[in-house]
């Protein structure tokens, strides 16, 4: 609301943002102002709920001020005052969280209060971050529930004397200490299990251009996540009957496009299902990848050679380029390469290929000694750098 609340060594004030602004105009080197509704004790901890009630920590318990109201009221006693309470955080008035000075911390929860005390997380600071509450304790910073402290970041030997934390938009945690401040990264990997009595695995994913994220699995089977859940999204039917979804790609259209491991290629618009299996220039079942083209073609990359599908087109395969050499077994490809005009280049178990009039030419990398290669993928990054990842080398 745009007010300022202060708590010292005597009372707790209350400043109006109107008077804020006059004194910030006014150049004024002293407030003049009295403690609010009398409240003439020594204020620890301060904090504001979703809602801007304020609730303050003191040595006689914790108390609340309700929204534009100029009056206090005490929500807890504390039984032993030489224990102040600490800190002081909360979500809303049904969900208020504290703690003493060397006790466990503290929640009340609807009225009812629970605390659970354990030596090694003696508190110091509860806050509150996107309405999840965290504690601060001689040990480490933990998320609180149920009484307990959760720890997601232990000191160990780095400090003895953490005085405050926070979380920051990447949830990584700051404490300052007298030893320094320290930083806490996240774990960079959560891992989720696709919630499905059978298929448990995932070959590829697709970020749609609303933002839903889609993962293949096995027979055929998409899934999406919903809130922390990963399920079978039930918008989509199987895209094929048995086979793994290996790629997927969204057309300008809407249209979900799908390559298998051994049935073709699938595509879902408009509620309708088609798929293609030797048809046609598709002259493989498989397809690793799908590739956009410049021209709003895809390549679809096989273990056959390049089919060119049209995906707005009434039959969509529409060219197939071979491999040049004529091999007993032809090589997977698992994906396209290109930079800024240059041609395209294709990878796989065997090797690179350059699309060259129509056909799949033999390539290989300079001053690389090993020309069949099994490569796995290629990138480049916004420098112009490229990485290419192999098997073996």
């Amino acid at each position: 609301m745009g007010n300022l609340w202060v708590g010292d060594i005597n009372a707790l004030y209350k400043i109006s943002a109107d008077y804020i602004s006059s004194i910030h105009k006014r150049h004024l080197t002293t407030i003049d102002i009295s403690p609010f509704a009398s409240f003439t004790k020594r204020v620890y901890g301060l904090a504001a709920d979703k809602d801007q009630n304020i609730y303050a920590g003191s040595f006689d318990g914790v108390f609340s001020i309700k929204a534009n109201v100029n009056s206090f009221e005490l929500i807890w006693r504390n039984p032993d005052p030489v224990h102040f309470v600490r800190s002081v955080a909360a979500i809303s008035t049904d969900s208020v969280f504290w703690n003493c000075n060397d006790q466990h911390p503290t929640q009340m929860i609807m009225g009812k209060i629970k605390t659970t005390f354990t030596e090694d997380f003696l508190g110091r600071t509860i806050f509150t971050y996107k309405h999840k509450v965290y504690a601060l304790t001689t040990s480490g910073v933990g998320s609180f529930k149920n009484g307990v402290v959760r720890p997601l970041a232990l000191f160990g030997k780095i400090t003895n004397n953490a005085v405050a934390a926070l979380v920051d938009a990447e949830e990584n945690i700051w404490l300052a200490s007298w030893e320094g401040l320290l930083k806490f990264r996240k774990t960079a990997f959560h891992q989720f299990t696709l919630q499905h009595n059978e298929q448990k695995e995932a070959f590829s994913f697709l970020e749609r251009k609303k933002g839903d994220v889609l993962f293949g699995s096995n027979r055929g089977i998409v899934f999406s996540k919903k809130q922390e859940a990963i399920v079978p999204d039930k918008t989509i039917p199987a895209l094929f009957p048995l086979a793994e979804v290996m790629c997927m790609y969204e057309d300008t259209e809407g249209g979900l496009w799908a390559g298998s491991g051994y049935q073709g290629i699938s595509r879902f618009k408009n509620g309708k299902l088609t798929n293609w299996r030797y048809t046609g220039f598709l002259k493989d079942n498989n397809c690793e990848a799908l590739y956009p083209a410049a021209n709003g073609r895809l390549f679809d990359c096989t273990e056959n050679g390049v089919t060119v599908v049209d995906p707005l087109a009434a039959e969509p395969m529409t060219a197939h380029y071979p491999f040049q050499k004529k091999y007993t077994r032809p090589p997977e490809l698992f994906g396209c390469f290109q930079t800024g005009n240059s041609g395209y280049w294709f990878y796989g178990s065997q090797g690179l290929y350059k699309l060259e009039n129509g056909q799949l030419a033999d390539d290989s990398i300079i001053t690389m000694p090993v020309k069949n290669l099994y490569i796995n993928k290629i990138i480049s990054d916004k420098k112009g750098n490229i990485c290419i990842t192999t098997q073996g080398k």
